[in-house]
């Protein structure tokens, strides 16, 4: 019978520093020196990161925080009307 265990959507920090293959001291110093931009959910006590989020940061060759702000974000839309 395979193994049926959901893969999680959310990750804790042991969880993120175990994906990123780095030991939770290293974790939480990338994070005090902005080398991790991803921004947590605070669900009550609990801190988790979206799954798909340090995916897709990984993937995108873990850049720091500012290139990761300029490649994340949303194109604004000008509503303004050129007559």
């Amino acid at each position: 019978m395979p193994d049926e265990t959901p893969t999680p959507l959310l990750l804790d920090g042991p969880a993120v520093a175990a994906t990123l293959g780095v030991s939770l001291a290293t974790f939480h110093a990338m994070r005090a020196a902005g080398q991790f931009p991803l921004t947590p959910l605070r669900l009550r006590r609990c801190v988790r990161w979206r799954a798909a989020d340090v995916t897709a940061w990984v993937g995108a060759g873990c850049p720091g925080d500012a290139k990761w702000r300029a490649m994340t974000a949303t194109p604004r839309t000008d509503m303004r009307r050129t007559a």
